[in-house]
């Protein structure tokens, strides 16, 4: 079967079918949060801010402004972390401070460096200790064009001073009154002039260099004090997470969940009509089905469901005994409690009502209670419990005969019975397509008509009626009557009559 796809309506049931489901993956994740905050708990922060420098300097222009994204960067790499390590004793690894160092960028020249610790005063001490470390190594990062152009400009001086006082010696030698000694005294102030030009450029270079050098801001002093909702931000965060996670197992299930809900998918499963729906409770024991013989007492929706039912069947107006045969699968208890309740609410409506149980061990208990009711019914009770091997063909026969038929649900087996009503008791959520066709066939194949549904226990999302078009229920009165009196003695076709409890006779 091709998975369908799910409107937002049809989600929100499936999220709410599985709510248990969800609850519990959403406790989990509440757990998991409770447990990283105790395992990962909130720390004292300390911050500290580097001002770093405008580039004015055409050289540096040049080379193009240094970005706070690559500080950030340059900020936590080895160079600077390996020295800020030792900013505290004892000095912790360089992998636990990256984990723990925080840069971030305050407007666009400020670097904001956060080191996290569990002792305040080592996250103030490391906090300063990667600022300095920063501003120590990033000159070679903001000033090194400068700083090469001044070195240039020192080597040319040193060149320069070498060749003024060679000239100056040859002109001791030659004297200061030759040609030779003329021609030197010009070079030696072709020279100084040149050398007094390069260093007025080394004091602008070095002015330009110290301008470019980051600056410590704001030096950490304190840390910035806990957080009282970390736990609690964790503990949601990991509840919230729980129940998406949940959200999405539950519709990820529904999505592959075969089985019939809504009365309009059961009525299309077997083009059966839904001729009611019932709230039922499972009985386990034979007491629980004695006590719900005796104390039934149905809501008002149920009451009116059952005697709207009771009118479409006739079982309440006709003048000739009605016999209905509701089949239930063996696994679907509270749909087995169907045909107990609508003997009782009969029995209670004035209509003599006589309870049958089939034979199966699903309903092994139902039988055993019968049999207990049948010893000692309370006088002119309109509600009686008849065994095949003491049916007595002198009484009349009563109005309504209910007959409880549970079947198998991987192998349905149905003994022909063309004078009943047969209906299928079913509780939502209880069979796949699969199922209800495998027990229309095995229906079909005994001669029996199933002529409509009773959905126990609907979906309460569940808006649907259950209706087939151009579908109405077969009502056998006039063309199946119950058998003559001569065959009362077998009041439940296709039991045998060892199926229920002996009844000592007294």
């Amino acid at each position: 079967m091709q998975e369908q796809p799910l409107d937002v309506r049809a989600g929100i049931d499936i999220i709410h079918r599985r709510r248990v489901l969800v609850g519990v993956i959403g406790a989990v994740g509440l757990a998991v949060g409770i447990l990283y905050w105790v395992a990962h708990p909130a720390m004292p922060t300390a911050t500290a801010q580097v001002l770093l420098p405008t580039t004015a300097s055409t050289a540096t222009a040049a080379a193009g402004s240094p970005s706070t994204a690559t500080q950030r960067i340059v900020a936590i790499s080895p160079s600077v972390l390996g020295p800020a390590t030792k900013s505290v004793s004892p000095a912790i690894s360089e992998s636990l401070l990256k984990e723990r160092v925080k840069v971030g960028a305050v407007g666009t020249n400020v670097l904001s460096i956060s080191v996290k610790d569990p002792h305040p005063a080592h996250a103030v001490a490391l906090a300063n200790g990667v600022a300095k470390a920063y501003i120590a190594v990033s000159p070679k990062y903001f000033a090194g064009g400068l700083q090469a152009q001044l070195q240039y400009d020192q080597t040319q001086e040193s060149y320069l001073e070498s060749q003024i006082q060679l000239l100056r010696n040859e002109i001791t030698t030659v004297g200061a009154s030759s040609p030779t000694g003329t021609l030197d005294a010009g070079e030696v102030g072709t020279y100084t002039t040149q050398l007094a030009v390069l260093e007025a450029n080394d004091g602008n270079l070095k002015g330009q260099i110290s301008e470019d050098i980051p600056v410590l801001l704001q030096e950490a002093t304190a840390v910035n004090p806990v957080s009282r909702l970390a736990g609690p931000e964790d503990a949601a965060g990991g509840l919230l997470v729980g129940l998406i996670a949940g959200s999405a197992v539950a519709l990820w299930k529904g999505r592959r969940d075969r089985r019939l809900r809504r009365r309009d998918d059961l009525a299309r499963a077997l083009g059966l009509p839904v001729l009611a729906s019932l709230d039922a409770e499972r009985c386990e024991r034979a007491e629980d089905w004695n006590l719900l013989l005796d104390t039934y007492q149905p809501g008002t929706v149920d009451a009116w469901s059952m005697r709207r039912l009771l009118h479409q069947l006739d079982a309440s107006e006709s003048e000739s005994p009605v016999a209905i045969r509701i089949v239930s699968f063996a696994e679907d208890e509270a749909a087995l409690s169907v045909g107990v309740q609508m003997a009782s609410f009969a029995a209670g409506m004035g209509i003599s009502t006589t309870l049958l149980a089939g034979d199966h061990d699903a309903i092994e208990t139902l039988r055993a209670a019968c049999a207990i009711s049948a010893q000692s019914p309370p006088p002119e009770a309109l509600l009686s419990f008849v065994r095949p091997d003491t049916a007595d063909a002198s009484k009349p026969r009563p109005d309504l005969t209910i007959t409880v038929v549970a079947v198998d649900r991987s192998r349905p087996h149905f003994e022909m019975s063309a004078r009943d009503i047969t209906l299928l008791s079913i509780s939502a959520g209880i069979a796949t397509s699969d199922d209800l066709a495998r027990l229309a066939l095995a229906a079909n194949d005994a001669g029996t008509i199933l002529h409509g549904m009773i959905v126990v226990n609907p979906d309460p999302h569940d808006y649907t009626s259950g209706d087939v078009p151009n579908k109405r229920p077969q009502l056998p009165l006039a063309s199946a009557p119950l058998p003559p009196e001569e065959a009362l003695s077998d009041p439940l076709p296709g039991v045998p009559d060892d199926s229920l409890p002996e009844v000592q006779d007294e």
